[in-house]
């Protein structure tokens, strides 16, 4: 039983640095307090309702946050670890030296007579965090020099934002440059608030970034639409509404409706804003 809940005995295991239950007690967070609003629900097929529709509802909208860089607190983690790395870096130019075969050697920030190897594909270090797939400073640090892509990374390549969006939405029309543009819309926001040296954006390292931008969008770029096609049927939609507008006119309720959907579109200024 110790082999299997001691953490000496779990350095082996890749848990991505979660040695807890944390995942099992998230779920049950927001299925307790965001879906069901900490009340029960009567019956199992009121409860499947509420897992099926409103918990579904939920997840799209979170992937869509992740999607348009609206959750911060992954490349805010990036961010310190990269800080902590760029020392490193700055020690020498054999601070970090390629292998061979995806390995990588990166000098320890504490003891100059200690190295740490990296293994880029899989995410994991021989240091005491990376050992377990956490993404640590090492693995940074050759990011920061070779500009690589981690499958652990918390920043988000522009590939990345795309997938997540084709899960959220079921289909994928935007074209993967549309999500490229939230890396700079960080570095302003970051610069506006004070960040200073750091307020580059979280992904763009080395051209790391948009290293996939025109590979991994290429099956979803297949379908997208015609955007003519997509102006038209709008217009008809809108002709249409207008004139069951104008054939019930004396209808009080539709009209109230009309101009609470015609509030609505005022709100969208910008394209991004379709998506949200």
């Amino acid at each position: 039983m110790r082999q299997e809940w001691c953490l000496a005995y779990r350095t082996d295991v890749l848990n991505r640095g979660h040695n807890t239950n944390n995942y099992a007690e998230a779920t049950f967070h927001v299925i307790k307090d965001i879906i069901l609003t900490r009340l029960k629900a009567f019956n199992p097929l009121a409860l499947l309702v509420y897992v099926v529709g409103v918990l579904e509802k939920y997840y799209c909208g979170r992937l869509v946050s992740a999607a348009f860089v609206l959750l911060t607190k992954p490349y805010l983690l990036y961010e310190k670890v990269r800080d902590r790395a760029a020392e490193i870096v700055s020690v020498s130019a054999d601070a970090v030296v390629g292998l061979g075969n995806d390995m990588y050697r990166v000098l320890s920030a504490k003891d100059p007579s200690q190295h740490y190897e990296v293994q880029s594909t899989t995410g994991v270090c021989t240091c005491y965090y990376g050992q377990q797939g956490e993404f640590c400073k090492h693995q940074a640090a050759v990011r920061l020099k070779f500009g690589l892509l981690y499958p652990n990374c918390p920043a988000l390549t522009t590939g990345d934002k795309q997938q997540l969006y084709y899960i959220a939405a079921g289909s994928c029309t935007v074209h993967s440059s549309f999500f490229a543009h939230f890396a700079s819309q960080w570095a302003t926001a970051r610069s506006i608030s004070g960040g200073g040296e750091s307020a580059t954006p979280p992904v763009g390292v080395s051209g790391a970034e948009n290293m996939d931008v025109d590979t991994a969008g290429d099956e979803c770029s297949n379908n997208t639409v015609d955007g003519g096609q997509i102006r038209q049927k709008l217009g008809r939609e809108v002709d249409r509404l207008c004139q069951l507008l104008s054939d019930s006119e004396s209808d009080n309720s539709m009209t109230t409706a009309a101009d609470k959907l015609a509030r609505q579109l005022e709100v969208i200024k910008t394209a991004q804003q379709l998506y949200m």
